[in-house]
């Protein structure tokens, strides 16, 4: 459980507009060494449906989110595999701002934060 209820959390920290324009999150990609293994944990164990399918990466919508369960491909990718293991590669958040600024790993304590408009 958080130490606050999500009231508390909301009555301090209002949902809406951040100033960098995010209003919120569009997908979330997902690194893996096992694709058929993980897509069918999203898909037995969630119930989820692909709506993309190819050899190297299985798409899912829920609502206007997107979540990409994907093996690396480039080196950049594997090395995160191999440093990290399996789990969360890259946010996406949604922004009104068509000119956000990119978002820096170490300001994001090595997160990859991309946006979308």
């Amino acid at each position: 459980a958080l130490p606050i209820s999500d009231g508390e959390r909301v009555a301090w920290d209002a949902p809406g507009q951040h100033a960098n324009g995010a209003s919120g999150v569009a997908a979330l990609d997902l690194l893996v060494d096992d694709l058929v293994a993980a897509s069918s944990l999203y898909e037995q164990g969630l119930g989820l449906t692909p709506v993309r399918v190819s050899d190297v990466e299985v798409q899912y919508a829920v609502g206007d989110f997107s979540l990409t369960v994907r093996t690396p491909v480039t080196a950049d990718e594997k090395a995160s595999l191999a440093a990290e293991g399996p789990g969360p590669y890259q946010l996406t958040l949604r922004s009104t701002n068509a000119n956000a600024a990119a978002i820096d790993r170490d300001v994001a304590l090595g997160a990859r934060i991309a946006w979308t408009t």
